[in-house]
């Protein structure tokens, strides 16, 4: 029979990731599932009144999703990246994208003038 080991037991890393699990099995209790049903609701209203849904709940829920399907890889052990907002890497690809759109705002100021037709 395997033995339990005293140092996998007490292994900081494995307690904190404990703490994180319960953090974010909260948030989805207590705060995502609610406002995943308010969303349902405000959007069956819009759909039912305007004939259509709204883009702004649309971007709303798919943030959420993405938010609870990293947040369920984590709490099942498929991933160990951290969920938003404790997930490094994704800040950092956030900084080398704005740091690719940066583009120059000095305009050429040399131009061609344009030949005139005199009569």
């Amino acid at each position: 029979m395997n033995e339990i080991k005293k140092e996998e037991l007490l292994k900081p890393s494995k307690w904190i990731r404990l703490l994180f699990m319960v953090v974010y099995s909260l948030i989805i209790e207590i705060i995502a599932l609610p406002l995943i049903l308010i969303l349902i609701f405000l959007q069956f209203l819009f759909h039912l009144i305007a004939g259509s849904p709204n883009n702004q709940i649309k971007n709303i829920t798919n943030w959420l999703i993405s938010f609870l399907t990293e947040s369920f890889e984590y709490l099942t052990y498929k991933t160990e990246q951290k969920p938003f907002p404790f997930d490094q890497d994704d800040a950092i690809e956030s900084n080398d994208d704005i740091e690719e759109v940066i583009t120059e705002s000095s305009v050429d100021s040399s131009s061609e003038e344009e030949p005139t037709i005199s009569n």
